[in-house]
């Protein structure tokens, strides 16, 4: 809950009616990309049938000048065909504050657009986990509270080792979590929504056999989504959508009161009457 003060509730989830686990009725393929795939030809990678959504870098650091090159461009190609995305910002920070600057800049980056995935603080330099547990938690914690107070659906994107070793129970129990691990299963045990399972255009195939994705030239990261975020986040009026309510019944329209000047001249008129009646006998 979004207060006065600029705080959120410990509860963000329950206030806006989200289950985290809430599941998909089959399972979503989707892709993450950067200026790394260069220019995406989106309708092939859409008529593929294997993208169902699509998670887009914005940007890095604390500057608004680091924004992703190709984000403009994949984020208004996605909304013309109609692909559900989110975002995700690769964090550099090496402290709260820190963290939280990027997420203002993030802040900056998407304001006016709609994301139907959450928004994501990428987490995954070797020397931001050298810092320890403690203060890793502490970055995620800062960086994703400062997008929940903005009204977003925030996750933290981390690999499955870094995850269980550097990463409180809290942070992970609060916010949504996408899980890199590029295996046959993910083996992480607490909740996640998104798994990253492996990389197309590399020397291996993903789980399925698919050695790449039409419409992208080179390496390209793909997911498994297994939450309906799109119902969630459209529904609780979040990532830049408005709430939905149910329509309510209009109000009856009241009785009109009777015009009293109108019922006392017919009094007279009628008591005029009945005098001009008996004067006429």
């Amino acid at each position: 809950e979004v207060k006065g003060n600029g705080t959120v509730t410990e509860d963000f989830y329950k206030y806006f009616g989200i289950k985290k686990t809430t599941e998909t009725t089959s399972i979503l393929k989707g892709i993450d990309v950067s200026y790394c795939q260069n220019e995406v030809d989106w309708d092939a990678a859409k008529a593929s049938g294997l993208v169902d959504f699509a998670i887009l870098r914005a940007g890095y650091g604390r500057e608004p000048s680091q924004v992703d090159t190709q984000f403009s461009r994949n984020y208004a190609a996605c909304k013309r065909l109609g692909i559900p995305c989110g975002a995700y910002w690769f964090s550099y920070a090496m402290s709260a504050d820190e963290a939280k600057r990027e997420a203002q800049v993030f802040l900056q980056t998407i304001k006016g657009k709609l994301f139907e995935y959450p928004v994501y603080m990428d987490l995954e330099l070797a020397k931001q986990f050298a810092l320890g547990k403690a203060a890793c938690s502490e970055m995620a914690d800062a960086f994703l509270s400062t997008m929940e107070q903005a009204g977003y659906y925030a996750g933290l994107y981390c690999s499955t080792y870094y995850l269980d070793k550097y990463l409180s129970d809290s942070v992970k129990s609060r916010y949504t979590i996408w899980c890199a691990q590029y295996a046959s299963k993910c083996t992480y045990q607490n909740p996640y929504g998104i798994w990253q399972y492996n990389v197309a255009g590399s020397t291996e195939h993903d789980i399925i056999g698919q050695k790449s994705i039409p419409g992208i030239v080179g390496e390209c990261d793909m997911d498994y989504c297994y939450t309906d975020y799109p119902s969630i986040i459209k529904a609780a009026g979040l990532n830049g959508f408005t709430k939905t309510t149910q329509p309510t019944e209009p109000e009856p329209e009241p009785t009109p009161e009777p015009d009293t000047e109108e019922s006392t001249l017919q009094q007279i008129l009628k008591h005029v009457a009945n005098i001009d009646e008996k004067l006429m006998k």
